[in-house]
């Protein structure tokens, strides 16, 4: 869509602003419609029984339904999402984000204040705050102290020069040296707003989506060669005869064959994937 100014009091407009995708989730900065039919439906019919071409927004629908099942398969947030622990109804669009919060281990505080978040690569953290149980806030940490491994989900907050007395005690004095004496573990105290995502989309993750799109349209288009379920056409006329014989059944799509090949890639590369960019997940009870 575009968006255009108008003063209201007078008939005076602005020039129209540039193009804007209603798709809010940047699905198709991932993979684009025109990527998706030339990469992995080069060589088919992209059109129905009349010859007409087949709606973008067909291919749209398989495009956001791969992504999403993508990062469901990878645990990976593909498209930029952001998360924010004060966040109060969630979602995964840039504005209110989903909401996460760490705990406090005393062992991880003293190394530094170590953090796992759930979600990465990191694109950026905004904030990280200690906040009490009864919502009262001991310390909003500088992020010039962050250090953070993008792609393992990891932060450590490292003091800057004659800063280390406030990140020990914190604002409320001396809560952070009490707890010391009767607890180790407090659940939910670590507030951090964070953006998760692939600023630029690996090529073997954008060849997974486009795989994983592909079905749906192989699906259909297959079924439009001689009709769903025919797999062979006769006619006869006069002694002469003239048949068409297709790879389609009645339980076979007509491009089966690249179904099948595309299903076994998938798999295969499913778990790669998923081994390379979250790597062995270990928990310690």
């Amino acid at each position: 869509y575009r968006a255009q100014l108008a003063n209201s009091q007078s008939v005076a407009t602005s020039v129209q602003f540039e193009p804007q995708r209603a798709d809010g989730q940047d699905t198709f900065d991932v993979l684009s419609v025109d990527e998706l039919k030339i990469n992995y439906l080069t060589g088919l019919d992209l059109t129905d029984d009349d010859g007409n071409e087949l709606p973008d927004s067909m291919y749209e629908h398989y495009l956001r339904s791969a992504v999403a099942l993508a990062e469901r398969r990878l645990d990976l947030p593909i498209r930029r999402r952001v998360f924010d622990a004060d966040a109060i109804d969630g979602g995964v669009d840039g504005s209110g984000g989903e909401t996460e919060r760490l705990d406090f281990t005393q062992q991880e505080y003293y190394k530094y204040i170590w953090l796992q978040v759930e979600h990465f690569p990191i694109i950026s953290v905004e904030e990280i705050k200690l906040v009490l149980p009864n919502e009262q806030e001991v310390i909003n940490f500088d992020t010039s102290w962050l250090n953070v491994k993008k792609d393992a989900g990891q932060i450590m907050i490292i003091p800057q020069n004659g800063s280390i007395g406030v990140t020990v005690l914190g604002q409320s004095g001396a809560w952070l040296p009490l707890i010391y004496g009767w607890t180790d573990f407090i659940p939910d105290v670590f507030r951090i707003k964070y953006t998760a995502g692939f600023v630029r989309v690996p090529a073997d993750i954008k060849n997974l989506i486009g795989m994983m799109a592909s079905l749906g349209p192989l699906a259909i288009l297959g079924d439009l060669i001689l009709g769903a379920g025919i797999a062979s056409e006769r006619l006869g006329m006069d002694g002469l005869v003239q048949e068409i014989q297709s790879t389609a059944s009645a339980t076979n799509s007509g491009y089966g064959a690249r179904i099948r090949q595309y299903q076994r890639e998938i798999r295969e590369q499913t778990q790669d994937l998923r081994r390379y960019y979250k790597g062995v997940q270990m928990m310690v009870a």
